[in-house]
């Protein structure tokens, strides 16, 4: 994962994430949990909600090479107020938590079965998939939905790189895919399947060994976005209703050692994956 301010990230376990309100009531400060993009020339994130947060402690350099994030933190001064908080306004954000999202790659062989649209991507081991919330209420809004992918990925030692970064290490960025398989529109149903390279190919000698100067480390959680946008409008297009809600059936996608791609299933006891396809809907775009 990468780090947007040291000082501030915190495990997500610690936190409930709320996108739309705020808890408690005008005796205490308010805290809210929110996703959305950089704005700006400033420390400032453009929610999916379109509401403009001005984090205090951070600069614009924290927020470079950024594409999304999340922040939970307390609300100051009118900002507390969020009733009156419209799309464009601004609030100002004590963050507690701030972490990098990642993008899932969409597949777009549409038509294709699972084995023809991943046959010629690399893929890696998932050790665990789930909502990107603790309680996992929010499993989408505003047209994204959020995963969290937990897998080994590497990292690569820059020690004399002879670079301020140099004694540090870099993440391999991985790589995330997520295709849209069945749309059965009569039953309400999507099978989404997502898959994880992370790059081993690139960082391991023959023997299977890391290649000097880069590591392994195991068990890493990912915070992934998944853009709806699209098929938002394929299940409009289908005639499903903003109202209704469709049933989503998660598989994660491995390739076995011959080739062959094999998916399984997220348990039965993952909770919540019926949802209201409005959810799905970008109800505010501006970039």
């Amino acid at each position: 994962m990468k780090k947007i301010k040291s000082s501030v990230v915190a495990m997500l376990s610690a936190v409930t994430l709320l996108f739309s309100s705020c808890l408690g009531d005008s005796e205490y400060t308010p805290t809210i949990g929110c996703t959305g993009v950089p704005y700006g020339l400033g420390a400032s994130v453009m929610l999916d909600n379109g509401v403009i947060a001005n984090l205090s402690g951070f600069s614009s350099t924290d927020l470079m090479n950024v594409n999304r994030v999340f922040v939970y933190g307390q609300l100051t001064g009118e900002s507390a107020n969020l009733e009156q908080i419209q799309a464009g306004q601004e609030i100002d954000l004590i963050p507690q938590v701030a972490v990098e999202l990642d993008e899932l790659e969409t597949i777009t062989n549409t038509g294709e079965t699972v084995e023809n649209a991943f046959a010629d991507y690399n893929l890696t081991t998932i050790n665990n998939l789930g909502w990107f919330t603790m309680n996992n209420v929010f499993n989408a809004l505003n047209g994204y939905m959020n995963f969290t992918l937990v897998g080994d990925c590497y990292s690569r030692n820059n020690s004399g790189s002879g670079t301020s970064s140099s004694n540090s290490n870099t993440l391999v960025t991985p790589n995330y895919y997520i295709y849209v398989g069945r749309v059965d529109a009569q039953a309400k149903i999507v099978d989404l399947y997502i898959g994880f390279d992370n790059r081993e190919s690139e960082c391991v000698e023959e023997n299977g060994d890391p290649k000097t100067g880069y590591s392994l480390n195991t068990n890493i959680s990912f915070y992934l976005s998944f853009d709806t946008t699209s098929l938002y409008s394929q299940l409009d297009s289908e005639g499903i209703s903003d109202d209704e809600s469709v049933t989503f059936n998660i598989y994660t996608v491995e390739k076995a050692d011959d080739g062959t791609i094999e998916t399984e299933k997220v348990s039965s006891s993952w909770d919540f994956t019926n949802i209201q396809k409005l959810l799905l809907k970008r109800t505010y775009r501006s970039y």
